[in-house]
């Protein structure tokens, strides 16, 4: 009777936690990123809140793309929500990996053909402090 109660107290905890904690964030992935594409740079900012920002053009100052971002094991899930440059609708999903200063994205799947195509044409960012 005690295994059982033990067992069950247990079982309660884990489904309290697992309906009470926050979406899996990953450290690793918070923060800027470069993306340097011949003598064009790209900055994406992933922010705590599940937020991220792209900048396009060094230069101007200008946000270019908003978005929210989710994690789900290893795959990272985009979605931008506004700017000049946003694919509004078309949901980004990538494999990712971050090694130091490195982040590695392979495209699973998304129909934004400039996201895909900036993401997919250089093997890696590296992060900017």
């Amino acid at each position: 009777m005690k295994k059982l109660s033990i067992s069950a107290l247990l079982l309660m905890t884990f489904m309290v936690m697992s309906f009470t904690s926050s979406p899996r964030t990953n450290e690793d992935l918070l923060g800027k990123w470069l993306y340097e594409i011949q003598d064009y740079k790209v900055i994406i900012e992933f922010k705590q809140d599940g937020s991220y920002a792209v900048d396009m053009n060094l230069e101007d100052d200008i946000t270019n793309v908003t978005g929210n971002y989710q994690i789900n094991n290893q795959e990272l899930i985009l979605e931008d929500v506004s700017g000049e440059n946003a694919c509004i609708g078309d949901i980004g999903k990538y494999t990712y990996k971050v090694e130091g200063d490195k982040l590695m994205l392979t495209v699973v799947s998304d129909d934004c053909s400039g996201r895909k195509g900036m993401m997919s044409s250089v093997p890696h960012a590296k992060k900017v402090k």
